[in-house]
């Protein structure tokens, strides 16, 4: 009998030790976890389910056991990212370089990293409630504001407004937080607006 529960606990340890691979697998890879349809005969399957499981009851393959070891993993990965940054002189809502200069007049060699620490749901879409957002998730992540050097959103005047924009209010708060409109969302605003002046 004991030989048998131990046989069982080794079995959904190597069951488990399997799901946090894969998990890991999928995280560095940037591949998704769940797919568009998730039954058996879905042949869209999220990608943890099409990784063979073992047979038994639990199969630690529920979202819900899925978002708890993705949990579980990301949250030392998010105290070193916090770290780092916090041993930082500077950083950015959205990174871009920055200069500093030494005592002797020439710039500061500078290593730029941009760290992905979460999404945020956004209940209220106007500045003050954006604001509110970051600020919190500055807070929340034991960030400091003084060091912010960038701002980085789309041109709606709720993000980029000059007197009561997301980033007017930041400045505000932070003199030094220089906006920029986002690189990315410009490219697409060209794009956008050159493919719509052509009638083929």
């Amino acid at each position: 009998m004991e030989l048998s529960i131990q046989n069982e606990c080794k079995f959904w340890r190597q069951v488990l030790d399997r799901v946090i691979n894969v998990t890991l697998t999928l995280a560095t890879s940037n591949l998704s976890f769940r797919g568009h349809r998730e039954t058996d005969l879905s042949k869209n399957k999220e990608n943890l389910l099409s990784m063979p499981a073992g047979k038994g009851t639990a199969n630690y393959l529920s979202n819900t056991i899925q978002n708890e070891i993705i949990t579980l993993l990301a949250n030392p990965i998010l105290e070193q990212i916090i770290l780092s940054i916090n041993r930082s002189p500077f950083f950015s809502v959205i990174m871009d370089t920055t200069q500093d200069i030494n005592s002797d007049g020439n710039p500061k060699t500078l290593q730029i990293n941009e760290s992905f620490i979460g999404f945020v749901e956004i209940v209220d879409q106007s500045s003050a409630g954006l604001e509110e957002s970051i600020i919190n998730c500055i807070t929340k992540n034991n960030l400091n504001l003084s060091k912010l050097r960038g701002q980085g959103y789309d041109g709606a005047a709720n993000m980029s407004g000059v007197y009561s924009g997301v980033q007017a209010r930041l400045k505000f708060k932070q003199k030094l937080a220089t906006y920029i409109h986002c690189a990315s969302q410009n490219l697409n605003l060209v794009l956008n607006d050159a493919m719509n002046s052509s009638t083929e």
